[in-house]
């Protein structure tokens, strides 16, 4: 059998302790070492070309299992994590699909990560004038996993016509009826009702929407204490740290990730020209075709700029990146992604400035 670590014997020194293979999208053979690193062989048997990568995560793996998935095969771990307190913990978790959709909400980059989903909007029907406002919907509203709204539940009314004043609000849902598919309106903290009987009256042709919001999020004791990472709506927010099994966020949001941040890094190998083997090269600037990428940055280690600035939507195109490194013997792109976020990188075409001295 062929030898695939011939360029990178020092990747399995530890020893393999646990094997799997995937062979959906892309063939990966997957192992875990006696170290608790996670390392991954990319294999293309019709094009001869392989290459091993690291999987870096806030603790050890201790075993790899892969199984049969809808559209990619799944690949689970177990995860050996020690929380602040010095508790130790093992998870069992999954790689998410590497077909993730097109949605810029549905971005899942962390690791031990869970999601909040706060479902579809459904159509308002009838806004009364009255204390407690009382809202009818078409349909009842259920959030992502198909349960019922009901009391309790902050919503987000938008684009009613006529009652405009309910638009762009965070409200608290009280006295459901699932049944006659109606509920009344309480402030956002369900302190008081919303008393709408001086708005504008509601105009039953109109398209407003209810769909579910919230800012505050539970279920996370398994990473207890640790710094976390959260796309809400598909916008970064701020590092939170799970305190109590919950953290909470300024935005209200339908759609939130959090988990704990990993790091992705690409760097070339050093960039040599045919003929000039042992010259110094400069990079002046490099080509780079993304797919659906956000948030990366480029440069040289420790000193990077942002691909991206000022753009908040997943870019497929090219970027012209000018480069401020000056000559050397290792001449080589850098790029780094710290957001939980996509990165895929397709092809890059440097511009090469080369002298003998």
């Amino acid at each position: 059998a062929p030898d695939y670590t011939t360029f990178a014997e020092h990747i399995t020194e530890s020893g393999i302790v646990s094997m799997a293979y995937q062979q959906q999208p892309e063939p990966v053979l997957w192992c875990v070492l006696a170290n608790g690193k996670l390392i991954g062989m990319t294999f293309e048997p019709g094009q001869k070309v392989w290459g091993w990568f690291n999987v870096v995560t806030d603790g050890l793996f201790e075993d790899v299992a892969v199984i049969p998935g809808v559209n990619e095969d799944e690949v689970w771990v177990i995860v050996k994590r020690t929380l602040p307190d010095g508790t130790v913990s093992r998870n069992i978790e999954y790689f998410k699909p590497r077909n993730w959709g097109s949605d810029q909400k549905d971005c899942f980059f962390v690791d031990s990560g869970l999601t909040f989903d706060g479902g579809d909007t459904v159509n308002v029907s009838n806004a009364t004038q009255a204390s407690p406002c009382v809202i009818t919907v078409q349909v009842w509203p259920t959030e992502g996993d198909g349960s019922n709204l009901g009391d309790g539940d902050q919503i987000k009314i938008v684009d009613v016509t006529g009652m405009t004043e309910l638009n762009g609000n965070i409200y608290t849902m009280a006295s459901s009826s699932v049944s006659d598919k109606t509920f009344n309106l309480r402030n956002s903290v369900n302190t008081a009702n919303i008393d709408s009987g001086s708005f504008t009256t509601y105009t039953s042709t109109g398209t407003g929407t209810v769909q579910r919001f919230e800012n505050s999020f539970a279920g996370f004791d398994h990473i207890e204490g640790k710094t976390a990472s959260v796309l809400a709506d598909a916008i970064v927010q701020d590092d939170v740290t799970i305190s109590s099994g919950a953290f909470s966020i300024n935005r209200w949001s339908n759609k939130v990730h959090a988990g704990l941040s990993y790091t992705s890094i690409i760097k070339t190998l050093p960039i040599v020209l045919d003929g000039a083997v042992g010259a110094k090269t400069k990079i002046s600037r490099a080509n780079i075709n993304f797919y659906q990428s956000l948030g990366t940055l480029y440069g040289l280690e420790g000193d990077t700029e942002d691909c991206f600035a000022a753009t908040t939507t997943l870019q497929t195109d090219w970027r012209y990146l000018s480069f401020q490194q000056g000559y050397t013997r290792n001449a080589h792109i850098y790029l780094e992604q710290t957001d939980p976020l996509p990165l895929t990188v397709r092809a890059i075409v440097p511009s090469l400035v080369t002298t003998e001295n």
